[in-house]
């Protein structure tokens, strides 16, 4: 709804949208309401007299050895990428050259980057934020993770990875607000530790955002957060073509076919690749969303998704769906012994905040990130609460 409200302003020249358009988002939003509000009725209305519950768990000490294994993978282009900020060059350039540069990679580097080495990366910014909130406070690990997601921030002038830790950092800490066990003297402690945190990580993307951008940044801004519905204008406006689930769960579908394709020599189906190629064009494809030539790309939101799926009739299923999956998990927390959960609503969450861009399931990177924290996050045993 916010980015309804900044795309009317039409600020910075910014293009007119169709009201049809706004009309999806605004569809889509309700419905993922009318979820939350389903799954809380009938919470309510399910009475469990049953206390028992599992308790997971996660070994540190593996946990941290996959973290200096995805440091060793991203030492050389920080290397590369530290050696060009020493010699006067800006985070833009390193962006400019990366996105490129990334294109002439081998197969099997691009192999183990996404589908190992980036998941695990993803995994890894959730899973410490956990440990210091929930866990032992391991500092290895947390250190470790700060570690890995600064050489990540230098390789590629990215600041998703440090992003997401301070969503994860700050929606720990409101889950931890809400434990009456906690004492006052530790909450003021978990407060002060909080705010120390944000006001280093809010430094820290300032300072990456306005190196990396030659225009003004409000004006970058305020593009990131309006221009969704007018890349969403675009994609809709093409002739309609129904893929039935294959765009919403792409991340999932692609992950299974591209290794059943490799080893069996085949070829992706024909309706699938077209879907791929539909997706893989928001990426690639650069839209005029603004006078004097801007353009964007990507920015399609998860609305684009479940409308190409089945149309209208997809807004309101998938959103609804959507906003129940997230709830049940929500609901799921209040035993803060299931950190296993935990883990799965922040990455919902993430998915969620980010869901202007595009929808998260789409994505492999965020398919395997989900299975791999569910193999990582372990059951120990049955325990009386």
């Amino acid at each position: 709804m916010l980015t309804i409200y900044l795309s009317k302003l039409q600020l910075n020249g910014l293009k007119e949208v169709d009201s049809s358009t706004y009309k999806i988002i605004t569809i889509g939003v309700v419905s993922f309401v009318i979820g939350y509000f389903i799954v809380l009725v009938f919470s309510k209305l399910a009475k469990n007299n049953n206390n028992k519950c599992n308790r997971y768990v996660y070994n540190t000490k593996v946990i941290t050895i996959f973290a200096f294994c995805c440091i060793i993978f991203y030492l050389p282009l920080f290397a590369q990428s530290f050696v060009e900020l020493i010699r006067g060059g800006s985070f833009e350039s390193i962006r400019y050259t990366n996105r490129f540069e990334s294109t002439a990679n081998t197969g099997i580097y691009n192999l183990i980057s996404y589908f190992i080495i980036q998941p695990f990366s993803s995994c890894l910014e959730l899973i410490a934020p956990i440990d210091f909130w929930f866990g032992k406070r391991d500092r290895k690990l947390f250190f470790t993770t700060m570690i890995l997601i600064f050489i990540r921030m230098i390789s590629d002038a990215g600041r998703t990875p440090f992003v997401n830790f301070m969503i994860y950092m700050v929606l720990c800490y409101c889950i931890v607000k809400g434990n009456k066990q906690k004492t006052k003297q530790e909450k003021r402690y978990n407060r002060i530790i909080l705010s120390l945190f944000l006001v280093f990580a809010l430094f820290v993307i300032l300072y990456i955002s306005i190196s990396r951008s030659s225009s003004g940044l409000s004006r970058q801004l305020y593009f990131y957060f309006a221009m969704a519905p007018v890349l969403l204008n675009y994609w809709i406006s093409l002739p309609e073509s129904l893929s039935f689930g294959l765009a919403s769960f792409n991340g999932f579908i692609f992950t299974v076919l591209y290794f059943l394709t490799n080893i069996t020599g085949t070829t992706y189906p024909n309706h699938f690749q077209n879907v791929y190629d539909l997706i893989a064009a928001t990426d690639s494809t650069w839209i005029p969303i603004a006078s004097g030539g801007v353009t964007a790309n990507a920015y399609v939101s998860l609305f684009w998704f479940f409308y190409n799926d089945g149309g209208f009739a997809g807004i309101i299923i998938y959103s609804l769906i959507y906003g129940m999956l997230v709830t049940t998990v929500l609901f799921k927390i209040n035993n803060l012994s299931n950190i296993r959960f935990i883990a799965l609503y922040l990455l919902l969450m993430q998915g969620l905040i980010f869901s202007f861009i595009r929808f998260p399931f789409a994505k492999a990177q965020y398919c395997i990130t989900f299975i791999i924290i569910l193999i990582l996050i372990h059951k120990e045993s049955d325990v009386k609460i």
